[in-house]
This record gives C-alpha cells, sequence and structure tokens, in this order.
C-alpha cells in the first residue's frame, strides 16, 4: 500500500464495497464497520498500524455456559480450522467467535472477495451449531447410558 493511504481511505472503501453489496454498513463506538450479515452482526477491524490487514468477524456465534461445553467446543473448533479454509474459530472470553484474517495489496481487492467471505462466515457459525449440537448429544447419550449400566442387578449365582 502506498504510504498515502490512511486508515479513513480503507474504512472508506470496506464500507462503500459493504454498501454495494446491499449491507447497511456503519461504524461502532470502536471505529470498526459493523453489519448485519445473514442474521449475525460482523464486524471488519482496520488496524492503524497494519492497514492491508483485514480482520473480518462474527465475535459471538456460541456463548459457552459450562466446562463440559468449554470442552467439546475446543473439539469442534478444531474440527471446523481444519475443514475450513481461511477461517479461524477461537474462544473468546466465554464466546466462539468465527473470523477471517487476511492481507489486501490495496482495500478495493476486497471486493472480488467480500461475498465469499461473509458467505463462509455464516456458514461455519451454522456449522459450528450443528456440530456442537451433535457432540453434545452424543454425550448425553453417553452418560446416560452409563448410568443405566450401573442400574443393572449384580448376576448372582446359585450353587446347586
Amino acid at each position: 500500500m502506498s504510504e498515502e493511504i490512511s486508515r479513513d481511505y480503507v474504512h472508506g472503501v470496506y464500507t462503500e464495497l459493504l454498501a454495494r453489496e446491499g449491507f447497511r454498513p456503519k461504524t461502532d463506538e470502536d471505529g470498526d464497520i459493523q453489519f448485519r450479515n445473514q442474521g449475525f452482526t460482523t464486524y471488519i477491524r482496520i488496524s492503524e498500524d497494519d492497514l492491508p490487514f483485514l480482520q473480518m468477524f462474527i465475535p459471538s456465534v456460541y456463548t459457552l455456559e459450562s466446562g463440559e461445553e468449554d470442552t467439546v467446543a475446543l473439539a469442534v473448533m478444531a474440527e471446523l480450522n481444519r475443514q475450513f479454509k481461511l477461517v479461524k474459530v477461537c474462544r473468546l472470553d466465554h464466546s466462539v467467535a468465527v473470523l477471517v484474517e487476511m492481507l489486501l495489496a490495496q482495500p478495493e481487492d476486497l471486493g472480488g472477495s467480500l461475498l465469499r467471505i461473509a458467505d463462509v462466515l455464516v456458514v461455519v457459525a451454522h456449522e459450528f451449531h450443528r456440530l456442537m449440537s451433535a457432540a453434545l448429544r452424543e454425550r448425553q447419550r453417553q452418560a446416560e447410558s452409563e448410568l443405566d449400566e450401573d442400574d443393572l442387578p449384580m448376576p448372582t449365582r446359585t450353587v446347586n
């Protein structure tokens, strides 16, 4: 990027690209670009000291409410990080976030990938929910199965 490009310029380009694709971007209190993306509040963060670096993310696709959920979520996050290109699924405090990070030679370069990035964030968010629900159901089923085994009477042997 040339030296003349500023954070405000990058912000303006990203905001215009989003609006052109039908999103309604606004700037939040931190200066990030915020928009609704298929039901998810999504952000673009622009780093003042690294303008070519793009970070687009959904900060909370799932809230972790227990240690058990946290353990299951780690396995689901690892699986999704393995399956999907460019996407990171990670834990932020008690939430699961989905993000894409990349370098752009020029801010205008986002235009060619914007919709695909926005779509993959949502796909991964939904896939996280699906896999998390399935894993929690399986853990519950296993726990119930173990309880059932504990309830079985001990076999007795009769002596003739």
